[in-house]
């Protein structure tokens, strides 16, 4: 538990403790607990692994009493969090929201960014489909009932996932209040702030209901040619990064040799 004045992080730490640090952000309700082939996969290639329960979101961080609303609140809490690990630069890895909150709070400190890599980031290149959006609201409204399982099972397909994985999200979505979660807008001015900090990869599911992915690969290329783009075959936004693991950390750690 790291102390922060916005509250106490959770951070599951795996690896050798002189190994280079890499944070991992996972997609929102989805807890830390998710990250465990990646993490397992990082260190054993002697990756020094934080495993991050992002504050305000499912999972066992808790927060104080001061303020704590905005992106900038969320990047403090970010690098305080960091530096209670003590720890100076730091690889990112985020899924979903939790590439949303790795962008935002990279575009603020780039230069204590050695990599951030974007697994299937929402809401960043395109705006996530209606169809998606129509199937997520009720669940925002009235966590609970089954309904995040609906959304994911759905979301995924004929994907295979594993069940304990799913019992828990929906233990998060009914245990825990995600209502004020702090979900950072990130523009082009927030992009921007990257240009001369990190190296960039993006991780794409090829299946994903949440956005064409597809598109946003080539609207990325073409915006963004110094950064390096793959498609993920045999995966979808909600079913990563579980599913398909070993293709994941596969391309992940790629990404962080290049």
């Amino acid at each position: 538990m790291v102390p922060t004045r916005f509250g106490r992080t959770r951070v599951n730490a795996v690896g050798r403790t002189d190994g280079p640090p890499i944070v991992l952000l996972s997609g929102a309700g989805a807890t830390s607990t998710v990250w465990g082939s990646m993490a397992h996969a990082l260190a054993e290639v002697g990756w020094r692994v934080y495993a991050v329960d992002v504050l305000g979101d499912a999972g066992m961080s808790v927060p104080s009493d001061e303020d704590f609303r905005t992106a900038e609140h969320l990047a403090r809490w970010f690098w305080e969090v960091v530096d209670g690990l003590g720890v100076e630069k730091v690889a990112i890895v985020g899924h979903s929201y939790g590439a949303i909150v790795g962008t935002a709070v990279a575009s603020r400190a780039p230069a204590r960014v050695s990599r951030l890599i974007l697994v299937d980031p929402n809401s960043i290149f395109a705006r996530m489909s209606i169809r998606y959006v129509l199937r997520a609201f009720p669940g925002i409204v009235i966590p609970g009932g089954g309904r995040r399982r609906r959304l994911v099972e759905w979301e995924a397909a004929e994907l295979e996932l594993d069940d304990e994985w799913i019992r828990l999200t929906d233990l998060a979505a009914t245990e825990f209040s995600i209502r004020n979660l702090i979900v950072p807008k990130v523009g082009s001015e927030t992009l921007a702030g990257l240009e001369s900090g990190p190296r960039i990869g993006i991780i794409l599911a090829a299946r994903s209901r949440v956005h064409r992915s597809h598109l946003i690969g080539r609207r990325v290329a073409a915006q963004y040619p110094q950064w390096n783009v793959r498609i993920l075959p045999g995966a979808s936004h909600h079913s990563l990064p579980a599913v398909p693991s070993k293709r994941l950390n596969h391309a992940v750690l790629g990404l962080l040799g290049s």
